[in-house]
């Protein structure tokens, strides 16, 4: 987040202030589920299924068609 690297176990959390640079990843073999919790919900359910049809895909996902989804949501892509 904003150029720094946080690693969280399970259990812990972060909280990302609206406008700071971040993304996530699961840098292990096992599973990882996250809790995410927007306020106020301003992208809502849609958006995160729109992502989920683009990137759940055979081979490389079109970063320039999630890109797109972000903008049009009012996200800005780093």
């Amino acid at each position: 987040m904003d150029g720094q690297k946080h690693e969280l176990r399970a259990g812990q959390s972060l909280f990302v202030p609206r406008g700071s640079v971040h993304t996530h990843e699961n840098l292990h073999s096992d599973t990882a589920r996250s809790l995410i919790v927007m306020t106020p919900g301003t992208i809502g359910r849609r958006y995160f299924e729109e992502v989920a049809r683009e990137v759940n895909v055979p081979g490389k996902p079109d970063l320039a068609r999630v890109k797109e989804i972000m903008l049009r949501r009012g996200l800005v892509p780093a």
